[in-house]
């Protein structure tokens, strides 16, 4: 068992598939942007979404998608900024990047006001900006160059007030990282251990949350203790009872495992490694519980659709979302959210549908009549549920005295 820190982990981005015909060169500081090639879908009469329209205007140019959890996370914040800033000569541009969603970007928009104009982009311009990670923000001075590519988060009032004025805000380009630094530097291929293995360290408390888990690798970092448990064991939160306080902070998770390890062995292994690094002892247990029961009687309606091209999905507080994605997530970032277990009994195994869930977060009647516009009927009920115990570990066993 290895619990030492991860030193380099490689995160998925939220690709929309790869490029097609010839790649476009990478938009650059100081440079003029590519033309706009997009449907706008909420906007004020006569807007139009062009260069020449927004001249003379700095402008905040977000990336985004209705799949995209931090996406959504962050649209309080840009419109707090819009309304901060109206009237002044700035302008709000939020970008999705689903071509041919329009019409499911216009029913996201009546459950999640966006203050900002509103388009959908063609493929033409998701190649021509290289927009693929979600969320970015471009923002543009009043002359039409591009002053910086950042994340929505270091978007703030002084940023703005120095893009309308004309000076540098300083943030760069936040798709050339800095260099890492010696602690951070790739370990050399003898000093990586063997599979299978599973590891856990903690990292700054400003580490930006990210993870990539797969069938042969786990990574991630600035994880909280609920979300390494959960890969660890295999099992949302809602399913394990825990005697105690998890602790705070936030944690690397490295683990890679063998092609011919089972489900089942992987999640023993992190049963050992994780709960003791956390202080605690991990044992499977099964009880009754109640629990939320999923069914499609008469089939999926309204936004939820069935769809095979894509493949993404996203979640939060009060939001699911997916485009071509497998249903199975609808329970699960719903198990995640209202904190009991939720049984998938819609019987949709086998394919892939949209569809946009927004509800008051944690809150199950809301989120029971959020399903029913959706055809998923969601009955309480009581089930024998698998799950785990966690119990502290005694001093001695955890490394004390």
């Amino acid at each position: 068992m290895v619990l030492t820190l991860l030193s380099s982990i490689a995160l998925l981005s939220s690709p929309t598939g790869p490029p097609a015909g010839p790649t476009p060169s990478e938009p650059a500081l100081g440079k003029v942007l590519p033309p706009f090639d997009m449907t706008l879908v909420s906007a004020p009469n006569g807007a139009k979404a062009d260069w020449a329209s927004l001249k003379g205007r700095a402008v905040v140019l977000e990336f985004w998608a209705t799949w995209c959890a931090p996406c959504v996370d962050a649209v309080p914040h840009l419109n707090q900024l819009a309304d901060k800033f109206k009237g002044r000569p700035i302008q709000f541009v939020s970008v999705s990047i689903e071509p041919g969603r329009e019409t499911a970007v216009r029913s996201f928009l009546k459950k999640v006001p966006m203050r900002s104009w509103v388009g959908v982009a063609g493929k033409g311009m998701i190649d021509a900006y290289k927009g693929r990670q979600v969320p970015e923000t471009f923002l543009v001075d009043r002359t039409g160059k591009l002053v910086a590519i950042t994340h929505p988060s270091k978007v703030t009032e002084r940023v703005l007030e120095d893009l309308i004025e004309g000076r540098d805000p300083g943030l760069g380009n936040s798709r050339r990282p800095a260099a890492k630094p010696p602690e951070a530097a790739e370990p050399k291929a003898d000093e990586k251990p063997t599979p299978p293995y599973v590891r856990i360290a903690p990292c700054p408390p400003e580490t930006r949350s990210g993870s990539a888990i797969g069938p042969q690798r786990w990574q991630g970092k600035g994880m909280d203790a609920a979300s390494v448990l959960s890969v660890a064991l295999g099992v949302p939160m809602a399913r394990i009872q825990i005697d105690g306080t998890l602790p705070t902070g936030k944690y690397t998770l490295d683990a890679a495992f063998p092609e011919e390890m089972s489900a089942e062995e992987k999640h023993t292994l992190g049963a050992l490694v994780v709960p003791q690094a956390l202080g605690f002892r991990a044992k499977k247990q099964t009880t009754e519980r109640e629990t939320l029961v999923l069914t499609c009687p008469e089939g999926p309606r309204g936004e939820f659709r069935e769809n095979d091209q894509g493949g993404r999905a996203g979640s939060g507080p009060g939001f699911s979302s997916g485009v071509a994605a497998v249903p199975i997530l609808i329970s699960r970032s719903l198990e995640g959210d209202l904190g009991l277990p939720v049984i998938d009994e819609m019987g949709l195994k086998g394919r892939r549908y949209d569809w946009n869930l927004i509800y008051k977060a944690g809150d199950v009647d809301a989120a029971i009549a959020a399903l029913r516009a959706m055809g998923i009927v969601a009955t309480r009920a009581k089930r024998r549920i698998d799950g785990y115990a966690l119990s502290p570990l005694r001093k001695k066993e955890n490394g004390g005295q």
